[in-house]
């Protein structure tokens, strides 16, 4: 489900609400009009309450103790509402209150902001949506391609904190509202993620039963009535949010994706056969190379508006089929992330950032980000301007984030308001078009309460390559699966060790040796991509053509290689990424004539 308002900020006005399916072009000159463009399964709830118009778009998770009158509990948690209410919700909505009396409007996403909200002021008129491109579409002004925001997006693989690919439209903060009232609007912040950081954060021994307590009880709230597909890998986070799934005897598919020599596949394949779980695998195969991969990658890249690497395609393959039968996937998104501690650049966090927190000399970080590798693919000369602004704006950011906290305090505010957003919010965008995807480790008031213990990544080390900081990032996976489903600890993860040797003497001596013998015979400096979307590249990208995405902003000497004979996998993660956004923007300038490169 999309939205888009647009409103006049120098009149009186009236709102209108339409559910078209579509964008409209017209519109009163008089008239606020709130447009509700519907998408496969997705709904909307509209409410009138106290004189305000409450608009909810997307996946309000409503608490399991209230759903037999959800009507009377949207009414009580609405009435009186203020924006630090959010952090009371769970799921992955928009929230739209408009008083038309009081001229009044406020545009926000559900907590961690994993849902974008951009806006532009135009000729005044105020306008917001889901998408950016629904803004160009929905007005006849021009709109130019920001320089910039190129360099961002090759840079650290999305943009720096609110610019967009649009030098008119910019994006909403994390945690943020937009506010309007008679005639002028702001943005406003309601929760600041370094305000959660606890300096001296309770020992990890003394809360991790606490924080599997609370776990168990708030997940309960994220498991549909009917039956839904739960993400099951080789890893932790998945397995952890099945278990608690079965504990509370939900009707469940386990499924995982990959080729079929993957561990992905064979070990939950083998632990469904195990306990009589129903299991599906998708294998990315030979076939989906050659005939579907190219045009999942493209439709990925259009619904996501170039924000989704061409790598990751299988998620529009993925929910599409299991929206054949199902509402509703529930994923470990965001586990590891909260507890592990990330240690070096790879396809989610870019090198950069990591020098932004590892490097103290302004000096020394603006020289590597001049000199960049990714650069060499751009006429640099046309970006040197933006290059150096770019520079600025992440000294100011970095230093002003320093002055009041440590560095790996400085890299988690980051990683949850900016990487959380811009990586896996593209992913659950495509997703949305066919089924909802529910994330419980992204419930705010545990991720509060994790925040306060040394069980979070961010009360460990900095880029830590400690194996106990390494084991306390996972231990609490054993501990909520022992607590609900522990036929699910003896089976072993993809690391060779299962969850139950986490919980005895012995077992802690295997994970250890598991750990050395990596650490010894493993190369790991360098990213690996998996080995269906080197399939898939590889029998894709050779028929693409680089001259399709020349703007006149590419080196073509350095850009067009990457096409022939594999070339694009000596640069895996940046040809991704320069992929999607020069394949989006191709068919944005085709299909706008108002958009100016």
């Amino acid at each position: 489900m999309n939205f888009i308002i647009t409103i006049p900020l120098e009149q009186k006005w009236s709102v209108q609400i339409q559910d078209s399916g579509r964008v409209s072009e017209t519109s009163a000159e008089n008239s606020a009009v709130l447009r509700l463009e519907s998408s496969g399964h997705s709904r909307s709830k509209i409410l009138r309450l106290e004189g305000r118009i409450f608009c909810i778009v997307g996946d309000f998770i409503i608490p399991e103790a209230n759903r037999r009158d959800e009507e009377a509990f949207l009414q009580r948690f609405l009435s009186g509402f203020t924006t630090e209410r959010l952090r009371e919700t769970k799921g992955n909505f928009y929230l739209i209150i408009i008083d038309e009396q009081e001229q009044s409007l406020k545009v926000m996403s559900g907590m961690m902001s994993i849902l974008p909200v951009y806006y532009a002021s135009l000729k005044d008129t105020l306008i917001l949506s889901s998408r950016a491109d629904a803004i160009v579409q929905s007005n006849r002004d021009d709109f130019s391609v920001s320089r910039k925001y190129i360099l961002e997006h090759l840079i650290f693989g999305y943009g720096f904190l609110n610019n967009t690919l649009f030098n008119e439209i910019k994006l909403l903060p994390a945690n943020s509202a937009i506010v309007l009232d008679n005639g002028k609007w702001r943005v406003s912040q309601h929760t600041l993620v370094k305000d959660l950081f606890d300096n001296t954060p309770k020992p990890w021994k003394d809360s991790v039963e606490e924080i599997t307590d609370l776990f168990i009880e708030r997940i309960a709230d994220y498991f549909p009535k009917k039956r839904y597909y739960s993400s099951l890998t080789g890893g932790l986070d998945g397995r952890t949010v099945l278990a608690a799934g079965l504990a509370r005897g939900r009707e469940i598919t386990a499924y995982s994706y990959g080729t079929e020599s993957d561990k992905d596949i064979y070990i939950p394949r083998d632990i469904c056969r195990a306990i009589n779980l129903p299991y599906r695998a998708f294998i990315l195969d030979k076939d989906y190379a050659e005939h579907h991969f190219l045009d999942d990658a493209r439709a990925a890249n259009r619904i996501t508006e170039g924000n989704l690497r061409f790598s990751r395609a299988t998620y529009l393959l993925l929910a599409r089929e299991i929206s054949r039968e199902s509402e509703f996937m529930l994923s470990g998104n965001f586990g590891s992330e909260l507890f592990r501690t990330p240690r070096k650049p790879g396809n989610m966090i870019a090198q950069v950032v990591f020098a932004m927190y590892g490097t103290d000399s302004d000096s020394e970080l603006a020289d590597i980000f001049r000199n960049l590798p990714v650069l060499r693919y751009l006429e640099q000369e046309l970006f040197k301007n933006e290059l150096e602004e770019l520079i600025t704006d992440c000294l100011e950011y970095r230093n002003s984030v320093l002055k009041t906290h440590s560095k790996i305090q400085g890299f988690y505010i980051y990683l949850f308001e900016e990487v959380f957003r811009k990586y896996f919010g593209p992913e659950l965008i495509l997703e949305n078009q066919y089924i909802t995807n529910r994330t419980p480790f992204l419930d705010f008031k545990f991720m509060e309460r994790v925040l306060r213990s040394e069980l979070a990544g961010c009360n460990s080390e900095y880029v830590t390559e400690n194996p106990f900081n390494r084991y306390k990032g996972q231990v609490v996976y054993p501990y909520i699966i022992k607590k609900t489903y522990p036929e699910l600890l003896k089976y072993k993860l993809d690391r060779e060790y299962s969850p139950a040797d986490f919980l005895t003497t012995v077992g802690k001596l295997k994970i250890a040796y598991g750990f050395i013998l990596r650490k010894l015979f493993i190369d790991r400096g360098r990213y690996r991509q998996p080995g269906y979307n080197r399939l898939a590249m590889s029998t894709t990208i050779g028929s693409l053509d680089s001259d399709e995405y020349d703007f006149g902003l590419i080196n073509l000497k350095n850009f067009a290689p990457l096409f022939h004979n594999d070339g694009w996998s000596d640069d895996y993660i940046s040809f991704n990424i320069m992929l999607s956004l020069f394949d989006y923007m191709k068919t944005l300038t085709l299909e706008n004539p108002n958009v100016r490169v």
